[in-house]
């Protein structure tokens, strides 16, 4: 079927003052920007207050397959899908809560009714990663209210290349560079404060922010007990808020020393042993990664040689798992390759 659009509204023609579903009035209502759009919202969070709890305890592909299950999404499924695929390519930001919960529910249906599927969104650029979006829900200073899921989706869902807290990391990330290429050693107020100046461009709304975490993980722990790599022996084990800012620093000793030369190291393995170590110590609540990348860049970028391109590196979930497999090679075994090899494909 064809869609007609109304061009008053915005929305295809065929949708509207024909849907009963909830979370189809409100994205109708959404989308053709009226001022409904406000309290149908609030009542399509208030039909899924389980949500953020279930997203955190089933994680990755058992999450999408519990949702659509316990939701029964497929009610709606469908037409929401249609809906989106009739947008323009030029998506409003404010659209992007839509956009993401019809890419969520047409995952969810499709992996637990459909296994072999076609994914009908994708095509359109838009993605979702359930990996992606799990942490948001978990971590509570990302929104006023933690448990609005839908501001959780609108941060982290993909629309022709673009993500909000994607594009918020990457400037992040390069206004940190430019600030720790301008110092001699990069010491722990000067990390503590580019954490600080992250957290405000991911997340201006928030309302504090904590720098290190508090305790170890069960991840944690199962990392040092079966890592065969003997470097990272020192930076395994913090389980409080001091143990965590000790090993930073500890850890900025000897990057420090990389980056200024006074330590020999080969260049190749540098990168690698930034990237894969702060990773291991894993000190932040969040945005270890792009704390990880500012360190990187601002080491290349002493050194005269190429930045890495991290949105290559990020380019595709193939892209992405090798990406992720290769940390893991260096956090388990101590092979530097991998790494390396992913950078050296990958330079600006």
């Amino acid at each position: 079927m064809t869609l007609q659009r109304n061009e008053r509204e915005g929305v295809p023609a065929f949708y509207v003052g024909h849907s009963t579903h909830p979370v189809l009035k409100w994205a109708e209502a959404n989308i053709a920007g009226l001022g409904s759009a406000l309290g149908l919202r609030e009542s399509v969070i208030g039909l899924y207050p389980s949500l953020p709890t279930e997203v955190r305890e089933a994680g990755r592909f058992g999450a999408l397959n519990k949702l659509a299950k316990t939701h029964a999404w497929e009610e709606f499924e469908p037409t929401l899908t249609n809906l989106v695929l009739s947008l323009s390519t030029d998506t409003a930001m404010n659209q992007r809560e839509v956009v993401g919960f019809a890419k969520l529910a047409h995952d969810a249906v499709r992996n637990y009714h459909r296994p072999a599927g076609e994914d009908r969104i994708a095509p359109k650029g838009i993605d979702l990663t359930i990996d992606e979006y799990s942490p948001r829900l978990a971590f509570a200073e990302d929104f006023k209210d933690p448990e609005d899921w839908l501001a959780a989706i609108s941060q982290v869902v993909v629309v022709n290349g673009t993500q909000r807290e994607g594009d918020a990391k990457e400037k992040a990330r390069a206004q940190n560079v430019t600030a720790f290429t301008s110092l001699g050693r990069v010491n722990l107020a000067d990390l503590e404060q580019a954490y600080r100046d992250t957290v405000k461009l991911v997340r201006p709304t928030s309302e504090g922010i904590t720098l290190y975490r508090d305790k170890q993980s069960r991840i944690d722990r199962g990392i040092a007990e079966i890592s065969q790599n003997f470097r990272l022996g020192f930076y395994f084990g913090s389980n409080s808020v001091r143990e965590f800012r000790d090993t930073v620093d500890m850890y900025l000793t000897w990057y420090n020393d990389m980056v200024l030369g006074s330590r020999v190291a080969d260049r190749s393995e540098s990168p690698t042993w930034i990237t894969g170590t702060y990773l291991a110590i894993h000190p932040h609540p969040d945005y270890n990664h792009t704390m990880t990348r500012t360190l990187v860049d601002t080491y290349l970028a002493h050194k005269g040689l190429p930045l890495v391109n991290w949105r290559g590196i990020k380019r595709d979930e193939r892209s992405r798992r090798a990406y992720q497999e290769a940390i893991d090679q260096y956090i388990f075994r101590g092979d530097t390759k991998p790494l390396a090899d992913q950078f050296q494909k990958n330079k600006v």
